[in-house]
């Protein structure tokens, strides 16, 4: 009888182990997702938007896309990815779909 025990034991200590590795690391590892925002002439918007989305979604990978703005919006959005450790892209108007 004791041996089912100590059988049962280890069997449930492995689950539990390779529960808490996949939910609490694989899942963090593995989940992050790329988005892409694309902003023009949005100076006056643009760092709080960015600001509040690095905030409530850490784990994203955030690509900053300009499609040529004429205002100071690629400063901006230059200066946040520098300082979040973001992707920048810079296109022209007629690749912004």
């Amino acid at each position: 009888m004791t041996g089912q025990y100590l059988f049962f034991a280890c069997t449930f200590a492995v689950w539990v182990s390779w529960v808490a590795v996949k939910y609490f690391y694989l899942e963090r590892e593995y989940s992050a997702e790329k988005l892409e925002i694309r902003f023009c002439n949005q100076a006056d918007r643009v760092e709080w938007y960015i600001n509040q989305l690095v905030k409530k979604a850490p784990y994203r990978q955030l690509v900053l896309v300009d499609t040529g703005s004429t205002d100071d919006t690629a400063e901006i959005l230059k200066r946040l990815s520098l300082r979040y450790n973001l992707r920048f892209k810079q296109e022209s108007c007629l690749n912004s779909g």
